[in-house]
């Protein structure tokens, strides 16, 4: 089952380095990575094209960074999260902001929980590890019989 894992990045390049170097060192190598940029100022895209060889498939999506004090970063976030979201193309997706780090068995077992339960019985969102993954909802089985 393919995992579609999307970063959010905006700056801090050394904390997507470290996100980025966990995903390269994943067990289960049936994963994209869509890096969602919001505009870096810092060197975030070199940092992400460093590992087009290292994980299975790369993709960076940016667009300009758009934060306003009447917007603030929750719409920015979203926003860079459908961005991502739209280069998507596995089963599952899972969320990461660029800081988060992954124990080198996490996918593996996000795979074996979404492969081991019936899809219709799975709900549309499943917190693991305090971490979002979902479920595409054209994936689901028999909800349109």
């Amino acid at each position: 089952m393919k995992i579609s894992v999307i970063v959010l990045s905006f700056n801090r390049r050394n904390h997507l380095d470290n996100c980025l170097r966990s995903l390269a060192n994943q067990i289960n190598q049936d994963f994209e990575v869509i890096v969602s940029d919001a505009g870096s100022t810092e060197d975030n895209i070199e940092v992400a094209k460093s590992y087009s060889r290292k994980v299975p498939s790369l993709t960076i999506a940016t667009h300009p960074h758009s934060y306003t004090a009447e917007g603030g970063g929750i719409h920015e976030c979203s926003k860079t999260a459908n961005i991502g979201l739209s280069y998507a193309t596995g089963q599952v997706i899972q969320f990461l902001q660029h800081d988060h780090i992954l124990s080198p068995t996490y996918l593996m077992h996000l795979s074996n929980i979404f492969t081991l339960f019936p899809m219709n019985l799975v709900p549309r969102g499943i917190m693991l590890m305090g971490l979002c993954s979902y479920l595409k909802e054209e994936t689901v089985p028999g909800e349109a019989d």
